[in-house]
Protein backbone atom coordinates (compact mmCIF):
# COMPACT_ATOMS: atom_id res chain seq x y z
CA UNK A 1 0.00 0.00 0.00
CA UNK A 2 2.22 2.78 -1.43
CA UNK A 3 0.68 6.30 -1.10
CA UNK A 4 1.49 9.29 -3.74
CA UNK A 5 3.47 10.85 -1.18
CA UNK A 6 5.65 7.99 -0.31
CA UNK A 7 6.04 7.30 -4.33
CA UNK A 8 7.38 11.14 -4.47
CA UNK A 9 8.97 11.75 -1.45
CA UNK A 10 11.32 14.54 -2.60
CA UNK A 11 8.83 17.30 -3.46
CA UNK A 12 7.46 16.99 -0.02
CA UNK A 13 10.19 16.83 1.51
CA UNK A 14 11.11 20.02 -0.29
CA UNK A 15 8.33 21.97 0.76
CA UNK A 16 8.43 20.83 4.15
CA UNK A 17 11.85 21.71 4.58
CA UNK A 18 10.95 25.72 2.93
CA UNK A 19 8.39 25.84 6.16
CA UNK A 20 10.59 24.85 8.13
CA UNK A 21 13.31 27.63 7.07
CA UNK A 22 10.86 30.33 6.53
CA UNK A 23 9.50 29.17 10.17
CA UNK A 24 13.46 28.92 11.37
CA UNK A 25 14.11 32.33 9.58
CA UNK A 26 10.91 34.35 10.92
CA UNK A 27 12.14 32.58 15.00
CA UNK A 28 15.34 34.05 15.05
CA UNK A 29 14.27 37.37 13.59
CA UNK A 30 11.87 38.10 16.26
CA UNK A 31 14.64 36.76 19.14
CA UNK A 32 17.10 39.26 17.54
CA UNK A 33 13.74 41.83 17.71
CA UNK A 34 13.12 40.85 21.33
CA UNK A 35 17.05 41.37 21.99
CA UNK A 36 17.36 44.74 20.81
CA UNK A 37 14.14 45.93 21.79
CA UNK A 38 15.07 44.73 25.83
CA UNK A 39 18.60 46.74 25.12
CA UNK A 40 16.44 49.64 24.21
CA UNK A 41 14.08 49.46 27.40
CA UNK A 42 16.86 49.13 29.85
CA UNK A 43 18.91 52.03 28.08
CA UNK A 44 15.96 53.92 28.33
CA UNK A 45 15.03 53.24 32.11
CA UNK A 46 18.52 53.97 33.09
CA UNK A 47 18.36 57.55 31.15
CA UNK A 48 14.60 57.85 33.26
CA UNK A 49 16.18 57.12 36.16
CA UNK A 50 18.99 59.80 36.02
CA UNK A 51 16.42 62.21 34.78
CA UNK A 52 14.41 61.92 37.69
CA UNK A 53 17.31 61.75 40.15
CA UNK A 54 18.54 65.49 38.65
CA UNK A 55 14.60 66.83 39.20
CA UNK A 56 14.68 65.33 42.76
CA UNK A 57 17.74 67.26 43.64
CA UNK A 58 16.60 70.76 41.69
CA UNK A 59 12.64 70.13 43.64
CA UNK A 60 14.71 69.89 46.71
CA UNK A 61 16.80 72.95 45.74
CA UNK A 62 13.44 75.09 44.61
CA UNK A 63 11.81 73.63 48.20
CA UNK A 64 14.73 75.37 50.90
CA UNK A 65 14.26 78.40 48.02
CA UNK A 66 10.51 78.82 48.53
CA UNK A 67 11.09 78.46 52.34
CA UNK A 68 13.34 81.48 52.06
CA UNK A 69 11.04 83.51 49.87
CA UNK A 70 7.31 82.43 51.77
CA UNK A 71 9.37 84.19 55.11
CA UNK A 72 10.18 87.39 52.79
CA UNK A 73 7.41 87.80 51.72
CA UNK A 74 5.49 87.11 54.68
CA UNK A 75 7.43 89.77 56.48
CA UNK A 76 6.98 92.53 54.09
CA UNK A 77 3.35 92.08 53.35
CA UNK A 78 3.18 92.14 57.34
CA UNK A 79 1.40 88.50 57.23
CA UNK A 80 4.19 86.99 59.10
CA UNK A 81 3.34 85.65 62.53
CA UNK A 82 5.52 87.14 65.39
CA UNK A 83 7.44 84.15 65.72
CA UNK A 84 8.69 84.67 62.48
CA UNK A 85 9.24 88.49 62.83
CA UNK A 86 11.17 87.26 65.52
CA UNK A 87 13.47 84.71 64.33
CA UNK A 88 14.33 87.42 62.03
CA UNK A 89 15.25 89.81 64.08
CA UNK A 90 17.28 87.27 65.95
CA UNK A 91 18.79 86.28 62.65
CA UNK A 92 19.94 89.61 61.38
CA UNK A 93 21.34 90.47 64.97
CA UNK A 94 23.28 86.99 64.91
CA UNK A 95 24.48 88.57 61.31
CA UNK A 96 25.38 91.98 62.71
CA UNK A 97 27.28 90.56 65.83
CA UNK A 98 29.07 87.92 63.74
CA UNK A 99 30.37 90.70 61.42
CA UNK A 100 31.19 93.12 64.90
CA UNK A 101 33.50 90.24 66.10
CA UNK A 102 35.23 89.19 62.59
CA UNK A 103 35.56 92.83 62.37
CA UNK A 104 37.30 93.13 66.23
CA UNK A 105 39.39 90.20 65.51
CA UNK A 106 40.51 92.16 62.47
CA UNK A 107 41.21 95.14 63.69
CA UNK A 108 43.22 93.37 66.68
CA UNK A 109 46.07 91.88 64.04
CA UNK A 110 46.44 94.91 62.59
CA UNK A 111 47.32 96.79 65.99
CA UNK A 112 49.65 94.12 66.91
CA UNK A 113 51.18 94.23 63.76
CA UNK A 114 51.54 98.08 63.99
CA UNK A 115 52.69 98.59 67.50
CA UNK A 116 55.36 95.24 66.26
CA UNK A 117 56.82 97.84 63.58
CA UNK A 118 56.63 100.51 66.10
CA UNK A 119 58.23 99.25 69.50
CA UNK A 120 60.44 95.89 68.25
CA UNK A 121 61.69 93.56 70.29
CA UNK A 122 65.07 94.31 71.97
CA UNK A 123 67.84 92.52 70.53
CA UNK A 124 70.11 90.46 72.96
CA UNK A 125 73.35 91.18 71.80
Amino acid sequence: MSTWSQANPHKFNNEYKQIFVNDKNNLEQVVNDQFVLENNVTTNIHKINSDLAKMYAEIEILKKRNVILLRKQNHVSQQATAADKRYDNFQDLYEMVYLKNWAIFCSILVLVLVMYNIFPFPSSS
